[in-house]
């Protein structure tokens, strides 16, 4: 009881923080005219997120930044609690305490009370089940997505990792936001922020969405019950809910901006883009693959405004605006990592790249095609038709907004109200047309498993927004003017929008019932079914001995030295007695490694001697590390990527245990090893000796 009680104020205080940073950068932008909080705690995030590609260049990103921040959003929240209670001291009176139920208002009250309770109701299981959580996933966490926040906080910055898939998978956006739970608590509660902090403002954004489009009580309690029962396939750490979260702030931003289109002075509208720059610019930190919903994004929102816009020069100088601030919140992050650009760059015009599988092109082919069009189950709950048919859900209403927006008629468009409904239509036209042009693009990069995964945060936000978007054409208020028309095909569009859900909700019912009950019993959100043994695993690597024996190891080598590590726990080494390169399956697959894999045992000495590479230490058999059977078995796969992972597999185990002999080796433990490259024989030395 005291852990849930101690995590509650924990995610209070983060609220508290990320406000006080929200209204301290954009209240200049929006005044007082915008009262939003979760909005403006979203905003919050993507000013850190900024903040922390800088301090990274810097090398600054230690803990004393991190609570620095913290502290400094915080203390500016208090400034402006205390400043409303000065200007408030002759003003409050005893009214708030006259407005008394009626008896006959209670059923009223609880309707409009329900959405909150749904809301408290979740985060309070997930609270109590997942704080802290059990089961990681050791495949992915334990050799990547642990590795980058507690690398970062030991050396300040998450560059310098040239064998690790950042820059190319994330920007590092996410790492830098889990480094504030991981500042002050243990890797079993980082689940705190993507899965329940930003599961819990997801759904007051969606309810400030409702709020504002005047939706009833129980439309917004549907709409919350499609956002939690889609299936998030939580497979490791990485963004999820964070990354819906970002979404639903980009639709509140860009609503927030067309109300403003056609104001007198243009530098009101271009203030306002700069929050959607820095929002679009944001999700994009967290996960690559989500360029493809931003790009899409952006084209079709600034396409539709100024296709509809009777200022279209305006709109020209709006997008061009805004598409500079993407680029300016871009340049921190590009630049940490730039040294890994300019290698791939330099390889493929010098076409010396010599890793398999590494150049770019399709990863989809007729196999991968068929499986997207399957109804296969998929490992991590649901099937391919159950996302298929969210894919078809949004290209419905994405036709439906097409035929509102254009078939509406001139006379009520001249109403205010229906005004309001135009500007809903074109951010669902946006959400929806990024939403499916996202899911689609993805099949030419990644495997059709993974597109799906990639594709849950999408569903996650642009679903349930799309329903409450359409609640300001279904519930129009009490003022707006209809003809008996329109009305009729009001009526229409709200049976679609609640039958749209409910089958939302029935695809994805048994799914959920089976994420509560993991969660209840096993204190994991993982979206895989996991064994008792999984559980100890987990519970021997993060309580036990497992942090003194990796840096035993590591104490095997001479301090200052470069490390080349190739192990399950990387995590748990010291990132600041040496400059630890760490290898991953996701960076193995990058150009910017260029290991000469197919060239001679001397000429792959060289190239890590090149890198400054003293020491490697190689885990070749063990959980957490592909085994070779694993490997050959990827060989066979109809997949064409996870082909390519078990070639280029195959190619870099081989190419290590070549560099492991009685020569090089200098400690062996279990089925760990630690060579000194120095002590290494020369081929061309041996050959001349001979």
């Amino acid at each position: 009881m005291v852990v849930f009680f101690v995590s509650v104020i924990v995610l209070l205080a983060f609220l508290s923080s990320a406000y006080g940073w929200g209204r301290l950068v954009f209240r200049p932008i929006y005044g007082g005219r915008v009262n939003g909080w979760s909005y403006f705690v979203t905003l919050g995030i993507a000013v850190w997120i900024f903040i922390g590609g800088t301090l990274n260049v810097a090398k600054l990103a230690n803990p004393v930044a991190i609570c620095t921040i913290f502290s400094l959003g915080f203390g500016w929240l208090l400034l402006l609690a205390l400043s409303s209670l000065w200007k408030a001291r002759f003003t409050i009176s005893s009214s708030i305490f006259v407005h008394m139920v009626r008896p006959a208002s209670l059923f009223r009250t609880a309707l409009r009370s329900l959405p909150l309770l749904m809301i408290l109701i979740a985060v309070s299981f997930l609270v109590a089940t997942l704080m802290p959580t059990s089961a990681f996933n050791f495949d992915d966490d334990f050799y990547t997505y642990f590795v980058r926040p507690l690398k970062m906080l030991q050396t300040g910055t998450l560059g310098d990792m040239p064998f690790d898939g950042i820059g190319v998978d994330s920007l590092g956006g996410s790492a830098f936001l889990q480094s504030f739970v991981l500042v002050r608590f243990p890797i079993q509660y980082l689940n705190g922020f993507d899965t329940i902090f930003c599961f819990m403002l997801c759904a007051f954004l969606l309810s400030e969405i409702a709020r504002r489009e005047e939706c009833p009580s129980w439309y917004l309690a549907v709409s919350l019950l499609t956002f939690a029962v889609i299936n998030p396939q939580i497979v490791n750490i990485s963004a999820v809910y964070s990354a819906s979260m970002l979404m639903l702030a980009i639709v509140i931003a860009s609503y927030l901006l067309i109300e403003v289109y056609d104001a007198p002075d243009i530098r009101i509208p271009l203030v306002r883009t700069i929050p959607l720059g820095l929002l679009l610019f944001s999700l994009v930190s967290l996960k690559v693959t989500f360029v493809f919903f931003a790009a899409s994004y952006f084209a079709f929102y600034f396409g539709l405004a100024t296709l509809l816009s009777a200022q279209r020069k305006r709109m020209a100088v709006l997008t061009a605006f805004s598409g500079l601030v993407v680029a300016l919140c871009a340049v921190p992050w590009l630049v940490l990592h730039s040294s890994k650009y300019a290698s791939v760059l330099d390889h493929l015009l010098s076409g010396t790249i010599t890793s398999p599988g590494t150049v770019a092109g399709s990863a989809m082919n007729s196999v991968d095609l068929m499986a997207i069009l399957s109804t296969d189950e998929l490992v991590w709950g649901g099937s391919y038709l159950d996302y298929n048919v969210l894919v078809t859900v949004m290209g419905v209403a994405f036709l439906l907004s097409v035929y509102l927006l254009y078939k509406w008629s001139p006379a009520t468009q001249a109403n205010n109200g229906c005004v309001r409904e135009k500007q809903a239509l074109i951010t669902i036209l946006s959400s929806c047309g990024a939403g499916i042009v996202s899911y689609l693009s993805s099949l030419y990069f990644i495997n059709p498993i993974s597109v799906v995964r990639y594709g849950c945060p999408v569903f996650i936000a642009v679903l349930p927004v799309t329903a409450l978007l359409l609640g300001r054409c279904c519930f129009p208020s009490a003022a707006t003017q209809k003809t008996r028309q329109e009305t009729s095909r009001i009526s229409y569009l709200a049976i679609f929008a609640v039958v749209c859900q409910g089958i939302v909700a029935a695809l994805f019912g048994d799914v959920m019932i089976e994420r509560i009950q993991r969660a209840r019993n096993q204190r994991t959100p993982l979206a895989f079914p996991i064994k008792e043994a999984y559980i100890q695993h987990n519970a021997a690597v993060l309580r036990g001995r497992a942090r003194e024996q990796m840096r035993s190891l590591q104490d095997k080598t001479r301090k200052g030295d470069t490390i080349l590590a190739w192990i399950s726990l990387p995590f748990h080494l010291d990132f600041i007695r040496n400059r630890v390169l760490i290898v991953n399956a996701v960076g193995l697959q990058s150009p910017s490694v260029n290991l000469p894999i197919r060239a001679s045992r001397q000429t792959m000495l060289d190239h890590l001697r090149g890198l400054g590479v003293r020491y490697v230490i190689w885990q070749y058999d063990g959980l957490g590390m592909q085994s070779e059977l694993d490997m050959r078995t990827r060989l066979l796969s109809p997949f064409s990527v996870f082909r390519r992972y078990g070639q280029n597999g195959l190619y870099f185990k081989n190419a290590f245990r070549s560099l492991a002999n009685k020569d090089t080796i200098i400690h062996r433990h279990g089925n760990i090893v630690v060579l000194d490259l120095h002590r290494a024989v020369d081929e061309t030395s041996a050959s001349r000796g001979r």
